[in-house]
C-alpha cells in the first residue's frame, strides 16, 4: 500500500522540485517514491530500516523546526542553535526552552564537550562533593575530570552552576584540544 504523505521529512531530497509522494514499509524495507506531484514518479529509493518506537525528543531531520519557543528563524544565532541541537551537542534547558541569553555555566561547557565525544560510558565517582551522581551533568563532569580537562574551584568543589569565566573557558578548551 502506497499512501501519499505518510512520511514528510525522512529523506533529504537532492532535487528541490521533488517531494515524497509515497512510501511502502514491508519487512524492514522502506520504499520512497519521489516526484513533482503524487501522480508523477521521478525516482525511487529503497533503504533498510529498523522500526522502533521513538521515546525521546531528539531531532529527526535537518528541515524540522527547532522545538524552542525562544529561538526564532530570524534570530542571528538561529543556524548555530540549529547545528548544536541537530548534532546533539545542546538540548536546551527544558522542553521548549533554549535560553539563548543565559550565561554559560561550568557544567554546560563540560556537557557540550562530553556530548561531542558521544557521551562515553564513565565509571567511578568525582572528587567533587557538589556533584551528585543524579545531576544532569554528573557523567560529563566525571568524564572531564578523569581526562584532566577540568579541575575544581577547590579540591572538592566543582562549581557546576557557576558562570564560567573566560579564563576557565580558555583553560578547559586548551586541555580539550590537547586531549584530542
Amino acid at each position: 500500500d502506497i499512501k501519499t504523505g505518510e512520511i514528510e521529512c525522512l529523506y533529504a531530497l537532492t532535487n528541490p522540485q521533488s517531494m515524497i509522494v509515497g512510501t511502502n514499509v514491508n519487512e524492514n524495507r522502506l520504499l520512497i517514491l519521489m516526484g513533482s506531484s503524487p501522480n508523477t514518479l521521478i525516482q525511487t529509493e529503497e533503504i533498510s530500516i529498523t522500526l522502533e518506537k521513538e521515546t525521546d525528543d531528539s531531532p529527526t531531520s535537518g528541515d524540522a523546526a527547532l522545538p524552542f519557543e525562544d529561538v526564532e528563524q530570524s534570530d542571528w544565532f538561529y543556524s548555530a542553535v540549529e547545528y548544536v541541537y541537530q548534532n546533539h551537542l545542546m538540548a536546551g534547558l527544558s522542553t521548549g526552552v533554549f535560553a539563548p541569553e543565559l550565561p554559560t555555566s561550568r557544567a554546560m561547557l563540560v556537557q557540550v564537550l562530553y556530548n561531542m565525544e558521544n557521551r562515553p560510558t564513565v565509571q567511578g565517582a568525582t572528587a567533587f562533593a557538589d556533584v551528585n551522581e543524579n545531576d544532569w551533568y554528573a557523567a560529563a563532569v566525571l568524564w572531564a575530570y578523569q581526562h584532566q580537562l577540568v579541575a575544581g574551584i577547590t579540591k572538592d568543589y566543582f562549581g557546576a552552576e557557576q558562570h564560567i569565566t573566560r579564563e576557565q573557558f580558555a583553560a578547559i578548551l586548551y586541555r580539550y584540544a590537547a586531549y584530542k
